[in-house]
């Protein structure tokens, strides 16, 4: 394409809000094929504002499909697709236009213009899209503090910072269709985001305070493509699902739903494997990962730091996130790290308006009898009411819910085979 340099600055102007008419001067000394793909691109730039808002990963499936279009050897039928193509996002009923003189020429136009409108017209990031916000969430520069409210149409990206109110949850696409969710009270910053336009390449984030989980799509080599910053340490991520909880004081709680992921702080390096957590503070880093349960309960008994909960013993030491916060009797959900010993530790605690008293994790099913089973290297009683669910065979990975009962003993109410996929 002749003049590409001149074309960009034109397309940028337009992006920038510039109208034909002030174009105009500009475009009298340009070739006729350029002043062609610029009215091209501001009619475009017109029709997509109308376009309902696209997920990032979406709109780059929609590019993908238009690249493939515009590369057929019959330039003519594939330019007659694009406002098939178009009718079919916006509702538009055009017929087919099939263009002849100069084809190729707009043919180049069209694709830098497509790039344009499914990517987010003009220079915004395009690896990474607001996919859902709920209450309060707001969007600002890192080096900023003017905070104005994240929408659709926000500049989202490497170099902004979201924060979540109380009342406030927010989703984040990126291009390969990994998602971050921001729950109530949260905060995360963008540091760096690269993508090769179908798969995020490097990514690194800073999470400073509340929950956020993370699906994050396999990645082939090691653990540096998508790395997340808190005030306890880093996590290195290949690909998996896992979530976050940075406390007031910088404590992180990491739990690992699916596939693996590294933590490292002060010197120290864990690896948390599926079904584990750990907990890590900003003065001794991450502690070593142990199987992670969550659960609720009523606390009845509080000694020291031997708590009873929902009638499970368990033991909740003063790092505990919201220990402070949580009274006698009151109602609370648990998160929590099953230790080697059989010690069923508290990392977090928060009032909740309903319980269960049930507690559930996920763990290899290693070896069952009449009266127990063991799961990694916990031996978990089980009665006649006990339920396995269909498709539970030894050597699988496991749901595990239990229940305390009146003396202590934790028995199984039932164990449940983790979907397809959800594995090492």
């Amino acid at each position: 394409m002749t003049h590409r340099d001149d074309l960009q600055t034109f397309l940028e102007k337009l992006d920038d809000g510039w109208t034909m008419d002030q174009l105009q001067s500009q475009l009298i000394d340009a070739p006729a094929e350029m002043q062609v793909q610029v009215r091209l691109a501001q009619q475009l730039k017109v029709s997509a504002a109308a376009m309902p808002s696209l997920s990032a990963a979406t709109r780059q499936s929609h590019q993908r499909q238009l690249m493939a279009a515009f590369a057929a050897e019959n330039e003519a039928r594939a330019l007659g697709w694009w406002p098939r193509l178009m009718a079919g996002f916006s509702g538009w009923q055009h017929r087919p236009v099939y263009l002849v003189g100069g084809a190729m020429a707009a043919l180049a136009a069209i694709v830098i213009i497509a790039a344009l409108l499914f990517n987010g017209l003009g220079r915004g990031n395009t690896a990474v899209a607001l996919n859902e916000a709920t209450g309060l969430v707001e969007i600002a520069a890192i080096d900023e503090a003017t905070w104005q409210p994240l929408t659709s149409a926000s500049d989202l990206g490497a170099g902004q910072q979201i924060r979540t109110g109380s009342d406030g949850h927010a989703v984040l696409e990126f291009v390969d269709g990994s998602t971050i969710t921001l729950e109530a009270d949260s905060s995360l910053a963008i540091n760096t985001l690269e993508s090769d336009g179908n798969q995020l390449t490097e990514v690194s984030l800073t999470q400073q305070k509340g929950v956020s989980r993370h699906d994050v799509m396999p990645q082939n080599g090691g653990y540096d493509h998508y790395l997340l910053n808190t005030p306890a340490g880093q996590i290195s991520v290949r690909g998996t699902r896992f979530n976050v909880n940075v406390a007031n004081n910088g404590a992180t709680h990491v739990q690992v739903d699916s596939g693996q992921v590294e933590m490292s702080g002060q010197g120290r390096t864990v690896p948390i494997m599926l079904g584990e957590a750990t907990l890590a503070t900003v003065t001794d880093g991450p502690a070593d990962a142990n199987t992670a349960f969550n659960g609720s309960g009523q606390i009845s008994t509080m000694n020291g730091d031997n708590w009873t909960i929902g009638g499970l013993p368990a033991l909740v030491p003063g790092t505990a996130v919201g220990r402070d916060q949580v009274r006698l009797n009151e109602q609370v959900a648990v998160t929590g790290r099953l230790m080697d010993d059989g010690t069923w530790l508290v990392d977090i605690l928060q009032p909740a308006s309903l319980i269960t008293n049930e507690f559930s994790l996920i763990a290899q099913l290693n070896d069952f009898s009449e009266t127990a089973i063991t799961v990694g290297t916990h031996q978990l009683g089980i009665t006649a009411s006990s339920i396995f669910n269909d498709g539970t065979n030894l050597g699988q990975y496991v749901t595990v819910q239990v229940m305390a009962q009146a003396d202590g003993q934790v028995n199984v109410t039932a164990v449940t085979p983790l979907a397809d996929g959800d594995s090492l």
